[in-house]
């Protein structure tokens, strides 16, 4: 048992059912002291060891790094311990009735059982732990069936029967003490605190040993009151990084992998391997370095060069992304963007598409993947020529709105009219954030509606991070070590709000009275518009001396590397990336919860979250970021959320999953050819 200053009550209790449900003749307690000061509680252990409670032994380790270790501490436990079984016990443990641990012994006697663990409840008598499953959230793991009431059934009755698990909780695990020491028991380097257990379960089930959880030993679980609720966001890459793309063997692939209750996942698509390549058309309205054309790209790139696809892109406007798309030989077709306008009937147009598909030979192709809603003519050309088509919606406007900031040159009854059709007629319609998808719910008629999180290069970030300085980056651009950089990154219009940065800038240096000077600020992605005029009206009339404005640039990431403080002033965003790249830099990041941004950062968890247009409430935050040590904390998780949730390796290949999906299921062609 392992056991933290301060909770002797806890300590007390866990014995207490220890002694009233086992026998003493075949049991020796240890109990693994991690720096108790307190008289009461040095008092009550050597009353233990005194009185024999279960011959009982308390060690007291030293703290080499003054961390709490909940592996290493375990570990010298189990070293200590001279019988062939060991359980590992939390503190905040209560054993209920007599039996539970010869119900474990019993199962630990079968020939190639490893460890053994019990059902736990929480005192409101709901389920803690019934087995734990792996892969969950994105790599993590989780437990199965939390917080369903002790007297449900469960899918297919399995909370309460006994089975074989890929994992169990570290709380109450029995194993071969032997077996424990082979495989060098909890990696006390890696997994300090979380996934210690999981990652011994793993490598038991690798070592040839099955991993069994049993309902019939069942005790109560307060749940960390060991730990507290510190965690390393470290903890969380090591497991990815260490069991990345692995699948659970005792978890059903049509169940819902992220539901600890295991309801039917609908949507699971099991014969994406039939389809071995796909002749692909990828629509953009332009090939211009920002947001929505860069993610197009990024898509072309990993179907042409990762999944053996031909893709051929057609762009209404020039731009310097062409000149990439041909780097990798994927042909770029730039056409009149009169096809995105119509000004004349439905039929009439419908003609002027038709026309043009023959001439590009678009029956050629299988599938058609439009992108932003200025793509929507994509979706009314592939439905004139039955070919599937995939709709990426960027934007978080109404089609109402939509149709005053983009088809303002279109005749207004017909455009909505195609617009609305084209939510029905696209095979998939796919948002970057549940938050978007919302907005267009009422057009999902036919249940097509799919969100897929945005996603970006981590390893390119990573790379350009392991080479280039902070310091080497601030000498390139004449800025001080000394100084702490806080950045607005994105190009400057009116509705990513850089004004309400400077506002912000001119509070925050009320409260920072004397440190001010200390403070630089950039405002990167400049162009010459009449709002940037604005702006640099505003640096004058606020009288702000440390703000810079950098242009539009493809050095991004040199801002990115040597910034401390990123802001996102934005009054509407879907999914910014530059909100993932600040992440994947692990700054202290300040965003306006807007649409999609909350479902990427958590406020106080990986980040600030402030109302959008509210200068003050930005300038507190930055305030907080800037003398608060809690801030620390905010960039490793926010790190460790984006390389489990938003790398490319995680998402890319669910964008290609669901274009196979959908060629196999709206294509009936294409299906016949690939059987």
């Amino acid at each position: 048992v392992c056991f933290r200053s301060g909770i002797v009550d806890l300590l007390t209790q866990c014995v207490n059912s220890l002694v009233n449900t086992v026998d003493e003749r075949y049991v020796k307690l240890i109990i693994v002291d991690d720096g108790s000061v307190e008289a009461k509680t040095r008092d009550y252990l050597k009353k233990l060891e005194a009185e024999k409670v279960l011959s009982c032994r308390v060690i007291r380790p030293e703290r080499p790094d003054n961390q709490f270790n909940y592996a290493r501490l375990m570990n010298i436990g189990t070293t200590a311990a001279d019988t062939p079984y060991v359980l590992h016990l939390n503190n905040d443990i209560e054993a209920t009735t007599p039996g539970w641990l010869e119900e474990m012994m019993g199962w630990m006697s079968i020939p190639g059982v490893g460890i053994v663990g019990s059902r736990l409840l929480y005192p409101d008598q709901t389920l803690q732990h019934a087995g734990v499953v792996v892969g969950s959230h994105n790599g993590l793991a989780d437990h199965l069936f939390h917080k369903l009431a002790k007297e449900e059934l469960g899918y297919i009755f399995l909370p309460i029967v006994s089975r074989n698990v890929t994992a169990v909780t570290g709380a109450c695990l029995l194993t071969s003490t032997e077996l424990y020491h082979q495989l060098g028991g909890f990696d006390e380097a890696n997994f300090s605190i979380e996934f210690n257990d999981v990652d011994y379960c793993l490598r038991v089930n690798q070592a040839g040993y099955r991993v069994v959880y049993t309902p019939q030993s069942t005790l109560i679980h307060l749940t960390s009151a060991s730990r507290g609720d510190y965690y390393n966001p470290k903890e969380h890459l090591n497991i990815l990084a260490k069991y990345r793309g692995f699948r659970d063997p005792f978890f059903n692939e049509n169940l819902d992998l992220d539901s600890m209750t295991m309801k039917l996942e609908p949507l699971h698509f099991l014969h994406h391997s039939r389809v071995s390549s796909l002749k692909i058309l990828l629509i953009t309205h332009n090939l211009n370095l920002e947001g929505a054309p860069i993610m197009a790209y990024i898509f072309a790139q990993y179907f042409a060069t990762q999944a053996n696809c031909q893709v051929s892109v057609i762009s209404l406007q020039d731009g310097d992304l062409r000149e990439e798309y041909e780097k990798l030989g994927i042909p770029v077709k730039v056409v009149d963007r009169d096809l995105a306008i119509i000004r004349e009937t439905r039929q009439e147009y419908q003609t002027r598409l038709k026309a043009f598909g023959k001439s590009i030979d678009i029956s050629e192709f299988d599938i058609v993947v439009s992108n932003t809603m200025i793509g929507f003519w994509g979706v009314e050309l592939a439905r004139l020529f039955n070919i599937p088509s995939v709709w990426h919606i960027h934007e978080s406007s109404t089609i109402e709105n939509s149709l005053n900031h983009f088809f303002g040159d279109s005749w207004r009854d017909e455009i909505r009219e195609v617009l609305q059709d084209s939510f029905g007629n696209a095979s998939r319609v796919v948002f970057v954030a549940d938050a978007t998808r919302k907005i267009f719910h009422e057009w999902d008629i036919n249940g097509r509606f799919r969100t897929l999180y945005g996603g970006m290069n981590l390893d390119k970030i990573n790379e350009f991070r392991r080479n280039h300085t902070k310091s080497e980056l601030r000498k390139k651009y004449g800025i001080g070590e000394d100084k702490t950089v806080i950045s607005i990154i994105g190009t400057t219009c009116e509705r990513k709000g850089q004004h309400i940065f400077l506002e912000a800038i001119k509070q925050l240096e009320k409260k920072y009275a004397g440190k001010a000077d200390n403070l630089c600020y950039l405002i990167v992605g400049a162009r010459e518009t009449i709002y940037l005029e604005f702006l640099r009206q505003n640096i004058k009339k606020l009288n702000l001396k440390n703000v810079r404005i950098i242009p539009e640039t493809r050095e991004v990431y040199d801002f990115f590397g040597l910034s401390d403080i990123f802001v996102c002033a934005s009054f509407e965003e879907s999914f910014p990336r530059v909100v993932l790249e600040a992440m994947a830099f692990e700054l202290k990041i300040v965003s306006t919860s807007v649409f999609g941004i909350p479902e990427m950062i958590g406020d106080r968890q990986e980040a600030y979250l402030v109302p959008p247009g509210n200068a003050k409430a930005i300038a507190a935050a930055l305030l907080e970021c800037l003398e608060d040590d809690y801030s620390n904390r905010l960039p490793g998780n926010a790190y460790a959320r984006v390389t489990r949730l938003f790398d490319n390796q995680v998402q890319l290949p669910k964008h290609l999953e669901l274009l196979k999906e959908v060629a196999l299921s709206d294509n009936p062609g294409y299906a016949i050819l690939n059987d």
